[in-house]
């Protein structure tokens, strides 16, 4: 009965632990009913790729040792646990996945012939079994980890999607057997308040688009608070279909009002925009997204919460590179939270998951060879002076330092260049008075900065791949919190003594450095991001997609750098 023959395995067959079992029972072969040789006369007459009533199947692997297991006996057999199965495909949409990712037109198809024929045959009854199984592990996976294998968008990803000890055959028919699929299942799905809000906010903004949407706002000068401009009634009601304005608004004509003010500058705040309350470009072009592309920014985002959600440890950070955030939470709640500068496009900060292991006091600065190169080279050249002026040593390949004045700066190259340049702890230095180090092959880690004021713009693109972060003396005392030694008073002191000192946590901390469009603020009020380094795209295509097997590859100019970032402050 069983494939002698050894098949290539798509990621999802790491669910499976494969089952060398014989149809025996206390030693003699078991007789099969006709049903149950049919379905093993179906199933060993499947093919790579599997493919039965027109549909793929996710895994001929899955499949085989499932029924092998069960002594190829249908596993359908309540109608109410068919009814069930359909109606969660068909809840696959609240997910922002797709129900025909799932056989869900086939299914109801198969299910209505089932229902209506009094005595259904074995190849109806086994299409519809089958498809049944290979639809549940599939939406169990794809529930679990994601559709969308985050391994083929992006060079950097190192986060995990084994499925460690647990057998995935076993889980199938343990799901089949509950008294309940939907509430067996759900804890396959992130268990956060996070995927609750995308969930409800996918339902409330798929209910605009049905009612027709919100309207488009023409182009124009700069709305102004106070202004009469003949766009102010579209502007109201946009806001009112959107959910910023209480339908309830009395006002009418066409003064831009200060209820109208307040709500602009919460659209603003929740767009990633100057809260000032002005209609300029930027916001103009924030107000004329579609409520289709914001149906499609959610489910992008659903989909990378899919993708990291699960296993968490008690404590953790939070980066979003999307939006220049940092969290902290302890127990699934958020208890610390700050502005963060990220890399520029062109030196994007990656995605990765890591351990923080250590604090730098007063770090001094070693400038690395991209910056040498691009940037600090040809100021000393046009500058004698910058050096002194930025505090910066030069040291050689023993450690020790040299006088500047016997460099030839206007020759040597930084390809082979035989020293370091390395900036003193103090003001000056770009990483402030603080470093968070977690080692990771990019060099990547959290800092404070020598220009605090970048944090009130809007942008959040200016460094160089590190992340500066705001408060990080407060940050500090939150990664420390479990030392016996260090709080804000000793961490400050040790600020204050312009010493160069690392600190070690009590134990590691998990960060993780992520990329999301749609967040949340505290309130769990949606928050809309501009997608800085067009990631979108990559994978709202992967997400639609029909269900396969082979690596999906991202259109050009839609995928990060594959080389590892080198990173800077």
């Amino acid at each position: 009965m069983l494939r002698n023959a050894t098949r290539l395995r798509h990621p999802l067959s790491t669910w499976l632990v494969v089952l060398a079992l014989t149809l025996v029972t206390a030693g003699k072969a078991v007789a099969l009913s006709p049903i149950q040789e049919s379905l093993s006369q179906t199933i060993e007459s499947l093919t790579v790729p599997p493919t039965l009533g027109g549909e793929g199947l996710t895994d001929l692997d899955l499949i085989t040792d499932f029924y092998t297991r069960r002594e190829f006996r249908p596993a359908w057999t309540d109608p109410g646990k068919i009814d069930e199965m359909l109606a969660l495909v068909e809840r696959a949409a609240s997910h922002g996945l797709r129900p025909e990712d799932y056989h869900g037109a086939k299914l109801q198809a198969l299910a209505q012939q089932y229902r209506s024929t009094q005595n259904p045959d074995d190849a109806l009854t086994i299409e519809l079994d089958i498809l049944l199984t290979d639809a549940l592990a599939r939406l169990g996976y794809h529930l679990h980890f994601g559709k969308v294998d985050p391994r083929t968008l992006d060079a950097h990803w190192n986060f995990s999607r084994e499925l460690g000890s647990l057998e995935p055959v076993i889980k199938l028919q343990e799901a089949i057997d509950a008294a309940s699929i939907s509430a067996y299942g759900q804890d396959l799905f992130p268990q956060i308040p996070y995927y609750r809000r995308y969930r409800e906010l996918l339902t409330q903004y798929r209910e605009v688009a049905r009612n027709g949407g919100w309207p488009n706002i023409p182009a124009g000068p700069t709305l102004e608070p106070g202004a009469t401009d003949s766009r102010v009634p579209l502007l109201r009601r946009y806001l009112v279909t959107a959910g910023y304005l209480g339908a309830d608004d009395p006002a009418a004509g066409d003064t831009y009002d200060p209820a109208l003010l307040t709500a602009m500058m919460e659209f603003q705040r929740l767009h990633g925009l100057q809260a000032d309350g002005r209609i300029g470009k930027g916001t103009l072009e924030a107000l004329n997204v579609p409520v289709e592309a914001r149906i499609d920014q959610i489910r992008v985002n659903m989909e990378r919460v899919r993708w990291v959600f699960r296993d968490l440890d008690e404590r953790f950070l939070i980066v979003n590179i999307a939006g220049g955030n940092v969290f902290a939470y302890d127990h699934g709640q958020r208890e610390w939270s700050g502005r963060a500068i990220v890399g520029k496009p062109y030196r994007a900060t990656p995605i990765f998951k890591a351990e923080m292991t250590y604090l730098v006091l007063n770090p001094t600065w070693t400038v690395p060879p991209t910056i040498l190169r691009q940037d600090v080279l040809p100021k000393i050249r046009n500058d004698p002076g910058y050096l002194a002026a930025h505090e910066m040593d030069v040291i050689d390949r023993s450690g020790q330092v040299v006088d500047p004045g016997t460099v030839q700066w206007q020759t040597v190259q930084a390809g082979g260049f035989p020293y370091s340049l390395r900036q003193r702890a103090g003001p000056k230095n770009p990483l402030g008075r603080l470093k968070f180090m977690f080692p990771n092959p990019y060099s990547v880690y959290l800092h404070d900065t020598s220009a605090p004021e970048l944090f009130g713009r809007a942008e959040h693109t200016f460094s160089s791949g590190c992340i500066r972060v705001q408060n990080p003396a407060s940050l500090a005392e939150w990664v420390m919190k479990d030392s016996d030694r260090w709080n804000a008073a000793t961490i400050a002191q040790g600020i204050d003594s312009g010493k160069t000192e690392t600190v070690l946590l009590p134990k590691p901390l998990t960060v993780m450095l992520l990329y999301w469009t749609v967040a949340f603020d505290d309130d769990e009020k949606p928050i809309f991001l501009k997608d800085v380094y067009n990631r979108d795209a990559a994978v709202l295509r992967a997400l639609d997609a029909p269900f396969r097997f082979e690596p999906l590859s991202p259109a050009a100019g839609e995928r990060p750098p594959a080389q590892p970032v080198e990173a800077t402050s």
